[in-house]
Parts: structure tokens; sequence; C-alpha cells
């Protein structure tokens, strides 16, 4: 195996790797994937070394090596689902090494995307469904309102970071103007809770892939890579809760509360959490660039995971228990679309954990910063980690469950191949 042909290897698989850490794949699917591709090019014994912001790929006992640096990360999971298929393809020789590596060099220059502007409504479609899930209540009023606040704070951090290289400031700015919306929402009466619409309204930025990513690749291995994305899911977090705090505290405190829930007869409310968790897992699979065949099957993994999770909470099953199981389903279900759709399975997953994210209980925790209220800021703080390792431990036994039915399958057919 001649040294041209090997530097024409590594290569590609550098272009394949460099996308999807781009686009927000996970690290172990990364590596999985550049494995692959050097393997059934004819490399016996690559070696692959990946960090979110660089990647090494190498062949053992062979003094070639490059490497490639990252310095964007955005979300565009179609991009993960086209590199996933062209390799898929070129395991299966249907297209040549050649064929792969212009086929990458047109995913990185031509992929298309959901419009800006189709974008921007599906943010005001999570952002209002969303709310209503988070916080327990229907208000027309602040059903009406926070849909122009989640636009406001997916503008406000496009424009950002279209405009500067200072990480997390988008977040910073898009939640100050998220707060300020609500604050003027509710002095001039057009709103009575304020707490609603900056709940609703930050919704679009919550570091959900950045949480699963990290609680992926800590499950299988990758403790560097999946503490840096942990990392920078908190540090997200607390530019989000940063910006909202600043702005509560210099405006006064009294301008409403998260209200209890508006009474309706059970048969509505079952309705209200199956269409709107449906609506808004929808909403976010658009945001990251979901393939648009995926969209139906997202949105009912999320819908399934809500739905579990709404119903032991009124079961008396507890909270903790039910965002277990709530992680659980959506893991589950998202692995059976994955393989049933031959996409990754991060392309299900993530919009629809997003129902789950416990945004009221870091919401109100920012609040209590904001007042002065360290003590309670600092159980409820305790209480959104203690909710978060509970969806890991969902996504993780979810997980166990299709590693062993793969085991299972993987002996079945080898025996009966034999036979």
């Amino acid at each position: 195996m001649n040294k041209r042909y090997v530097d024409i290897v590594l290569n590609t698989c550098l272009m394949a790797g460099k996308i999807m850490i781009q686009s927000g794949s996970e690290m172990y699917r990364v590596e999985d994937t550049i494995n692959h591709i050097a393997k059934n090019a004819g490399l016996k014994d690559p070696v692959v070394f990946s960090t979110p912001t660089g990647l090494f790929v190498g062949v053992n006992h062979h003094p070639i090596v490059q490497l490639t640096q990252v310095y964007v990360r955005t979300i565009n999971l179609e991009k993960v689902h086209r590199v996933n298929r062209l390799s898929r393809e070129f395991g299966a020789r249907k297209i040549t090494l050649h064929e792969l590596h212009q086929g990458l060099h047109e995913i990185h220059e031509n992929t298309p995307s959901f419009s800006h502007y189709l974008k921007v409504l599906s943010t005001a479609l999570l952002s209002a469904t969303l709310m209503v899930l988070s916080v327990g209540q229907f208000n027309l009023a602040e059903f009406c309102l926070v849909p122009i606040a989640g636009m406001l704070a997916y503008s406000a951090n496009n424009l950002v970071n279209r405009y500067t290289n200072i990480k997390f400031l988008s977040q910073v700015i898009a939640s100050m103007v998220v707060a300020a919306f609500a604050i003027l929402m509710v002095r001039l009466s057009l709103a009575q809770n304020m707490d609603a619409l900056i709940v609703g309204g930050v919704l679009p930025l919550v570091p959900g892939l950045a949480i699963m990513n990290s609680l992926r690749d800590l499950f299988a291995g990758h403790l560097l890579t999946g503490v840096a994305r942990g990392m920078e899911a908190l540090i997200t977090a607390a530019a989000i809760g940063g910006g909202v705090a600043t702005v509560l505290r210099f405006s006064g405190n009294n301008m409403g509360t998260l209200s209890t829930a508006l009474y309706l007869p059970f048969e509505q409310q079952v309705l209200i959490n199956i269409l709107f968790s449906f609506l808004g897992t929808v909403g976010f699979a658009v945001v990251v660039d979901v393939p648009a065949k995926a969209l139906p099957y997202c949105g009912f993994s999320g819908m399934l995971g809500w739905m579990v999770y709404w119903i032991g909470t009124n079961s008396g099953s507890g909270h903790m228990m039910a965002y277990l199981l709530g992680a659980f389903a959506v893991g589950i279900l998202s692995i059976v679309f994955a393989r049933t759709k031959k996409m990754p399975v991060i392309i299900f997953n993530i919009p629809a954990i997003v129902p789950l994210v416990p945004g009221v209980t870091a919401y109100q925790a920012i609040r209590q910063v904001a007042i002065g209220g360290i003590d309670e800021a600092i159980r409820l703080s305790f209480t959104v980690m203690i909710i978060t390792a509970a969806i890991a431990v969902g996504f993780m036994l979810s997980q166990v469950c299709g590693q062993l039915t793969s085991h299972i399958q993987h002996n079945y057919y080898e025996k009966k191949y034999k036979l």
C-alpha cells in the first residue's frame, strides 16, 4: 500500500470526522465512522484520537499521521445523517473511495438546510408549546406572546454569532433580550406572568445537544470529550442564567410568579400534552436541521417520552422516577427508529429529550440568585442536577437494552449462518 493512497484515505477520514464534529455528532460516532471508512479502504489498524477542537488520524506502525483543527461547532443533524449514509454505502461497496471523498466535499459545501424563516417560525412553535408543558398553565396572553420571545432569542443569538467570535456571548445577550421583553410586556399590562414568558423564550437556547453528547460520550468511555462537552453545557446554561439574572436584578422583583396550572378537564389535559409535546419536539427538530423525513418520528419520540413522564408524575411514582422512565422511553424508541430508518440515533433522541429538560426548576434557581435567595438557589440547583442524573440513567439503561438486543441478534444470525 503506497504512501499516496494512505494519504488519500486519511484525508477522507479527516473530512468525514470534521464534518461530524462541526455538525454536533457524538465523539464515539465520529471515531466509529472514521474506523469504518479506514478499514473498508484497506487500512487494517487505524488509530483515531478525537476532541471537540481537534482530530488526529493515523495508522499503527506507519509514519503517516494527519490532523485537523475544528474551530466552529454548530448543529446540523442533516449533515451527520448524510455522512453516516455515505459511510454505509462505502462499506457496502456501492461507491468508491473517490466518490466518497467527493460526496463528503458536497456535504460540506452544499447540504440543504431549512430556511431561516421556517426556523424562526419553528422557534415560535416550540417556545409556545413547551412553555405550556413546562410551566403547567394555558394562559392565552402568555401563549400568544411567548412565541415572540422565542423568536427574539433565536434571532439575537444568530445575530451575535454572525458578527462576533466570543463564545457564549450570544446566549447572554439573547437571554437578556428575552428577560427585557418579558418585563416590558408585564409593565404594559399585556401579560401577567413574566416568568412564563422567560421560560418559554429561553427554551431555544437550552444546551440539550451538549448535554446529550456529553452523557453519551461518557457512557462510551470518552472521558475527556464527555467532561469537555459537559463543561460547555454548564457554561452555556450559566450564560443563559447570567443574562436573565442581570436583567431581573435591575428591574425589581415583583413582576409576577409562576402560577399554578389552569384547571382543565382530564381529557383536555391529555390532548394538550400529546399535541404540544409532539409539536414542540418537531419545532426543535427543524431548528437543528433534522432530515425532513425524520420529523414525524422525532415528534412521536418526544411525545412518548413526555407522556410517560406526565403519566408517571400524575400516578404518584415521583418526579425522579418519571424523568428516568421518560428518558428511557425516548432512548428505546430512538434506537428502534435509528435501526429501522438507517439513521444515527442522535437524529431522534436530541429533539425528543427537549420537553424533559428541567427548564422551570433551573429558571427558579436563577431567579433566587437574582433576588438574593442563595440557599434556595443551591437547593434548586441540586434538584436540577438530580433530574439530569435521572435522565442520564434512563438513557444509559436504554443503551444497555439496545446493546443486549444487538448482541442477541448477532448471535442468532451467526448460529443460523453456521447451520
